[in-house]
């Protein structure tokens, strides 16, 4: 009760509980969870175009620094290939730079000009 109470203080979704052979607490996260100034994708009456999900990423990593694939998966709602090749796409247009390799890898945004 107290983990419901606190989600709808902090205005997100309820956490969902199982009970098998183990206890599970899921918590779904949206955009609008990871407070980069989104409607999250239940909430919006048309979906998010490439533009969107390409600021949505930039507005993320503006706020935390860097990313990872796994992370944007479950805040844009697209698959692993769908984000890479996004990311892979901004990437070459210079907006973003990848640092290491495989499942080490994760994004920044490419120092230039207009960044710091």
């Amino acid at each position: 009760m107290r983990m419901k109470a606190a989600a709808e203080e902090a205005k997100v979704a309820e956490p969902e509980f199982e009970l098998d052979n183990f206890f599970r607490v899921s918590f779904k996260r949206t955009m609008e969870d990871a407070s980069i100034g989104r409607q999250s994708v239940a909430n919006r009456s048309q979906p998010i175009g490439m533009t969107d999900k390409k600021q949505i990423i930039i507005r993320l990593m503006e706020k935390k620094g860097q990313v990872r694939v796994s992370e944007l998966i479950n805040i844009i709602g697209l698959s692993d290939g769908r984000v890479r090749a996004l990311l892979r796409q901004m990437a070459k247009d210079g907006t973003i730079e990848k640092i290491g390799k495989n499942r080490y890898a994760y994004y920044v945004l490419k120092k230039n000009k207009n960044n710091h």
